[in-house]
């Protein structure tokens, strides 16, 4: 299969992580906090290093790291790019010694006389917006040249809002969810392709009963915007299965396991915290 550098967007519980984990030899670097339990339930038995995090700039360093030294993993993950935005101002308010709770007690005065709670500044905004930039940058010079990794899958949340009209309609809008507006929209452009997750129910007539699907949108539908350069189909549905094996058999390859099943004789490896 091509190599991907992708954005998995879609609402939480769509199955962003869930498909991204199907691809072969993954690591997570793992911002949501979700590892290893997804892991255990959706891929028992394969194994999936992840890192977390306290400050951006150990992340930024992971990144640039695999640059100097190499990548031993088929498969980068990044789960996900808004919890690493909102990290970005942690590490700010680290850094300069800022305790947010102290922010929020300590008023300042209005032009008008009132007085407000102390907020961040734009600074905050201007650094996440920097550190976002370097860090996509730098993930797609390790895609892009030749070796590990084969895929760089980045996962971002999305939100939905109303705007109402004056003549009574309403426009809904999504993007993605970030600390702060620019940097949600200069985040898709990085990306040939960029995949919406949502999820569905079974066709209780049909025999599926009520339980919940997945679904990989490649292409636009409505207001979720997807974009591919590959011949696979415009929705895929990923239910109980790998979504790498339905690109591959999208694609007329020969699906592969992106991980060996364990014998009856052998116990499953386990999902590991990574010492990066």
């Amino acid at each position: 299969m091509p190599g991907l550098f992708a954005l998995f967007k879609g609402d939480s519980g769509a199955g962003k992580t869930v498909g991204a984990i199907s691809f072969p030899n993954p690591v997570v670097l793992d911002f949501d906090r979700k590892m290893p339990a997804i892991a255990n339930k959706h891929f028992p038995g394969k194994p999936i290093p992840f890192k977390q995090y306290e400050d951006a700039l150990v992340a930024g360093e992971t990144v640039t790291a695999w640059l100097t030294q190499g990548c031993p993993f088929d498969t980068i993950i990044v789960d996900s790019i808004t919890s690493l935005s909102y990290l970005c101002l942690k590490t700010m308010d680290d850094l300069k010694g800022t305790n947010p709770l102290e922010m929020f007690r300590t008023m300042k005065g209005t032009k008008k006389g009132g007085k407000m709670p102390e907020f961040r500044g734009y600074d905050y905004y201007n650094a996440e917006d920097s550190f976002l930039k370097f860090f996509i940058d730098n993930l797609k010079i390790l895609w892009a040249r030749p070796g590990r990794p084969h895929h760089v899958i980045v996962v971002a949340h999305v939100l939905t809002s109303d705007q109402p009209k004056i003549d009574g309609d309403v426009v809904t809008t999504r993007r993605i969810v970030t600390a702060g507006q620019k940097i949600a929209a200069y985040i898709p452009a990085q990306f040939d392709e960029t995949y919406h997750f949502s999820v569905g129910h079974g066709d209780i007539l049909g025999g599926d009963g009520p339980r919940v699907k997945h679904f990989c949108s490649t292409e636009a539908i409505g207001y979720d915007f997807a974009k591919t350069a590959y011949h696979v189909p415009p929705k895929i549905d990923f239910t109980n299965g790998s979504l790498f094996e339905a690109f591959v058999t999208a694609l007329g390859e020969e699906p592969q396991p992106s991980s060996p099943e364990p014998s009856a004789e052998e116990s499953p490896k386990p999902t590991k915290k990574l010492l990066l």
